[in-house]
């Protein structure tokens, strides 16, 4: 009897079950035939889902969110309710920097900085400069005529900027800026140099005890010269490592003084130029560094309370 008893309670959960998902079902698609306010649709459905799976929640005042955008770079920085975007990634990725944005709830970016105009870093931006996102403050090197592109793609940045009535910035070395509880300080480019990776903007952001070092394609020239003024000052818990791993950038003498936890590598998976190089990936391992990289594990956050960090990825 308690077995006939329990199967025809299985059986009247069962209907129920079927009889909540037919109303659910219903709700939505009226939903989605109305769109009335407040009546929940199959795309709020998918939104949320899409939400809870592609988006990395880390708890930590201070975040660094490489965004995996293939071969080239885009990292979001939250600072307490600050937002900095650092590079947008490639032609055609800006969508997927936009999408990451809105996920984590970012409508407002208080720095957009562009490190260098190398199309696998500022291919995207004209898309996020035109989005729904509002920037306060853009950042960009100014650098001589001989090396500013003269690329479709650079023009489309400079198009968007005008059109959005949006000033740039030169990047100085030594300069601070408060977000919030934040420091983002600017340690190069410092003097001029013959290649562009070498203008790159390199940051650095401080939260009590933390630190994550920006170095965009900044190669050994710039490494040396932060060496020179900076010192010891280069020190930083995670680093992120120059030019997607080329054996140019990330030199011991740089890894050294900047003695990372973590190094980070903004990377695609099979590149045409063998990024990361063996010698840098030997460097780091020689060092004791854990080593993160995109084409692996796909986007990555390093979060940080002041006192210690904590990493997540995406897979």
């Amino acid at each position: 009897m308690k077995k006939k008893r329990r199967r025809l309670w299985d059986n009247v959960q069962f209907k129920v079950f079927i009889a909540i998902l037919a109303v659910a079902a219903t709700i939505f698609t009226v939903g989605e035939i109305t769109q009335l306010p407040g009546v929940p649709t199959w795309g709020n459905v998918e939104q949320a889902v899409g939400k809870v799976e592609n988006s990395i929640a880390v708890p930590g005042y201070l975040q660094m969110h490489m965004i995996d955008i293939g071969q080239g770079d885009s990292i979001y920085i939250k600072c307490g309710e600050k937002n900095v975007l650092i590079d947008a990634g490639n032609n055609g990725k800006g969508s997927v920097v936009i999408d990451y944005l809105h996920k984590h709830g970012v409508s407002r970016l208080d720095w957009l900085i562009a490190t260098h105009p190398d199309s696998d870093h500022i291919g995207g931006m004209d898309e996020v400069i035109k989005s729904d996102i509002e920037i306060e403050n853009f950042m960009m090197p100014r650098m001589p005529d001989s090396l500013t592109p003269t690329t479709k793609t650079y023009e489309a940045l400079l198009e968007a900027l005008i059109a959005k009535g949006i000033s740039v910035k030169k990047p100085q070395a030594g300069d601070a800026y408060e977000l919030d509880d934040v420091i983002m300080k600017i340690l190069a480019p410092i003097g001029d140099f013959s290649d562009t990776n070498d203008y790159s903007v390199v940051c650095k952001f401080t939260y009590k005890n933390n630190s994550f070092l920006l170095t965009g394609d900044a190669e050994t020239k710039s490494e040396s010269r932060m060496i020179e003024k900076w010192g010891d000052e280069l020190g930083a818990d995670v680093l992120k490592v120059g030019h997607h791993g080329s054996k140019s950038s990330t030199g011991n003498a740089f890894l050294n003084k900047v003695h990372p936890q973590y190094a980070l590598i903004s990377v695609g998976r099979d590149n045409r130029y063998g990024h990361p190089t063996e010698a840098v990936l030997l460097r780091l391992k020689t060092l004791n560094i854990e080593c993160l990289r995109t084409d692996f594990s796909g986007s990555i956050v390093a979060a940080s309370d002041g006192q210690k960090i904590n990493i997540s990825t995406e897979r």
